[in-house]
């Protein structure tokens, strides 16, 4: 049997699509084409549309060329494929389901799909032996694309898991590094792994999505570099379907950024380039594709306000801040009460403490805002579509209660709160966006641990949180899987 594999498919008909969602496929995959199929979206979010919560088979379609007019017809000896047949062709997806919140996994030894798994919001925990690498930082030490998520560990490991069946993630082999990891962050459809910088000179190894959706073994490239001029870095962002943009903490120089898009030559010479026009008092928090964006707060008087704008061809010579965006409304002087998340299609997320004036005229929080602040391909930040994530007693403007967030998909995001009833754990739930409504999911969980100490990651259709070990709490490196839409 001849068989092809399809990603894109601009002559798939409308019945094909209908088909897809039959077997629980990835829509937004069939009409994008082959680099479509190899990405996805969270660490820290992207745009696929497939179903948040649903079984998932991470958008991979095989046809096998010739025609069909029954689905009895759409057989295969390929191990965990099953197939039905959609305008006229044969479509197979590695172990689909038809139901929301259910997953199968694909079992190596027999080559045949298990039986449907049901899951909730909470779908799996992970534990991990040993303490986690990047100096013990959660943040920086997992992300997640496509179906796919990562860990570090101090032991030198980076543990991978694919999540077709929230419920069973199946682990798969990956190359440790040959560094201690630094930091991990994801692109649309790639792995980026650093150490730190030291005298300008940093490690690089990435994971580039493999072509066989049923691949169990990931294979790692590493070469070492120059960041021209870089002394520390203040953060990585995804930008673009598999590039990076590596920003320095550098105020006074105007946050130099470099391009990292692999594969890159090993002894290369990366260029920094300032993000000239920045505004004084801006500071670079979070990247829109290939743009990167600035946060300042003007304490200088009442109201308060925050002001955003864009860096155009950041990481090149020609960066070049663009105009601002003021709102009207209070916002935290305190950069460390905000929190902003990079989309990889652009979108831009923005969790803060929501200001009021008491009584006094002095400036007090007791809520935090989730607010969809920039969208795909926009140039025009917008706050209109907001939600209160979580209520608490009054308490001073800058005190520290949101967490980090992640973007599921272009309408879903995973977020983290300091629980109400207990400021040291943290509360998870899902949001949804509809227009610029945006509505909390009904389920909910807590983990042991403060807001500080998490990570948070997300793929296609999965959100994902790390918990660091606790001796006192008896627990182990822990990754917890959570399925918006479920529970």
């Amino acid at each position: 049997m001849r068989r092809l594999w399809i990603a894109g498919g601009a002559g798939l008909t409308g019945a094909a699509l209908v088909a897809a969602c039959k077997l629980d496929l990835d829509e937004s995959l069939i009409d994008r084409g082959d680099a479509a199929a190899s990405g996805g979206s969270a660490g820290t979010g992207g745009a696929g549309t497939g179903g948040a919560g649903t079984g998932g088979t991470g958008g991979v379609i095989q046809g096998d060329g010739g025609p069909c007019d029954a689905d009895t017809q759409c057989t295969t000896d390929a191990a965990c494929l099953e197939g039905l047949c959609a305008g006229g062709q044969c479509l197979f997806a590695v172990c689909p389901t038809s139901e929301a919140c259910k997953g199968r996994s694909c079992e190596p030894t027999s080559g045949k799909c298990g039986e449907p798994q049901v899951y909730a919001f909470k779908a799996a925990s992970l534990e991990l032996d040993g303490d986690l690498a990047c100096s013990g930082n959660a943040a920086r030490c997992v992300a997640a694309l496509a179906d796919l998520v990562f860990v570090a560990t101090a032991d030198g490991k980076l543990h991978a898991w694919r999540t077709r069946n929230a419920a069973g993630p199946e682990p798969l082999t990956v190359d440790s590094p040959t560094f201690t990891v630094a930091r991990m962050v994801a692109s649309e459809n790639r792995l980026l792994v650093m150490s730190a910088v030291t005298s300008d000179k940093v490690q690089l190894a990435w994971v580039d999505l493999p072509s066989d959706p049923k691949a169990t073994s990931l294979t790692l490239s590493s070469v070492g570099v120059t960041l021209a001029g870089a002394t520390t870095l203040g953060a990585v962002y995804p930008a673009g379907p598999g590039g990076f943009l590596a920003v320095e903490a550098n105020a006074a120089s105007f946050y130099p950024a470099a391009r990292i898009t692999p594969p890159v030559p090993n002894a290369s010479t990366l260029s920094a380039y300032p993000s000239t026009g920045l505004a004084a008092g801006a500071t670079i928090v979070a990247a829109a594709g290939e743009r990167l964006v600035s946060f300042r707060v003007d304490a200088s008087g009442k109201p308060v306000v925050p002001t955003f704008g864009l860096v155009d061809k950041a990481g090149t010579s020609s960066a070049q801040s663009g105009s601002e965006k003021s709102f009207a409304f209070e916002t935290p002087t305190a950069l460390s009460a905000h929190h902003f998340a990079s989309g990889f299609d652009g979108t831009v997320l923005w969790s803060t403490n929501r200001v009021f004036r008491d009584g006094a005229d002095l400036p007090m929080t007791k809520a935090v805002v989730l607010r969809w602040l920039l969208a795909p391909g926009s140039s025009a930040f917008d706050a209109s579509a907001e939600v209160d994530l979580a209520s608490y007693a009054d308490a001073d403007w800058g005190t520290v209660r949101r967490g980090p967030v992640a973007l599921v998909d272009a309408s879903t995001a995973v977020t983290t709160v300091a629980y109400p009833v207990d400021p040291q754990q943290t509360l998870v739930r899902a949001v949804q966006k509809s227009g610029t409504t945006l509505t909390l999911g009904s389920a909910t969980a807590v983990l042991p641990f403060p807001v500080g100490q998490i990570g948070v990651a997300a793929n296609r259709k999965l959100g994902f949180v790390l918990t660091p070990a606790s001796a006192t709490l008896s627990l182990k490196t822990t990754l917890h899987v959570y399925a918006p839409g479920c529970g």
